[in-house]
């Protein structure tokens, strides 16, 4: 079921958006790829499909990750916010892929980033966001779980990205001050 998903995320991709990123050896295809080295050592996350293109006017950059973990919903929740953080730093500090921008940071709405997990029953098999064409005006991150009996992955939960945000920030939060108070 994961396959057929991710080769009609990446049909999709292809055919709904015109991709700008050309060539392999272009200075912002290579940013992308260092950063997907970066997660790989940070997160054990693999990139395995990475593209852009523009959807109404909006660049967007789409970004597949899988990785062997079988994260919970809070650490799925914080495995996404880690990485299109990071992600939207990197971009908006390349001086190449800004000229991209017009002059306007991106952010989460430029972004279509989705992380697969193996199919284990109770833990997220996969955590992204919305299609760029069901966001209006809030960019929801979907999480989904392995249904055993069903044999298939369907979303069991979803949340506005800037809900995501404040629930990882105030995790955070706490375990920061919990540690200042344990020292």
């Amino acid at each position: 079921m994961k396959i057929i998903t991710f080769f009609c995320f990446i049909t999709l991709t292809m055919c709904s958006c015109q991709s700008f990123l050309m060539m392999p050896n272009e200075p912002s295809y290579q940013e992308i790829s260092r950063f997907g080295k970066e997660v790989k050592e940070t997160y054990n996350l693999l990139l395995v499909g990475v593209g852009g293109g523009s959807f109404k006017g909006i660049k967007n950059f789409n970004l597949t990750f899988m990785g062997k973990q079988t994260p919970t919903l809070n650490e799925a929740r914080m495995l996404f916010y880690d990485i299109s953080t990071k992600f939207l730093e990197r971009i908006n500090a390349n001086e190449k892929l800004m000229e991209l921008a017009l002059d306007e940071s991106f952010s989460i709405a430029n972004l279509n980033i989705s992380i697969m997990f193996p199919n284990v029953e109770n833990y997220i098999t996969d955590v992204g966001i919305e299609f760029a064409f069901l966001r209006d005006p809030l960019q929801y991150v979907c999480f989904f779980t392995y249904d055993a009996d069903a044999k298939k992955s369907n979303i069991t939960y979803k949340e506005p990205y800037e809900e995501l945000k404040k629930i990882v920030e105030e995790q955070r939060g706490l375990q920061n001050d919990a540690t200042q108070l344990t020292d």
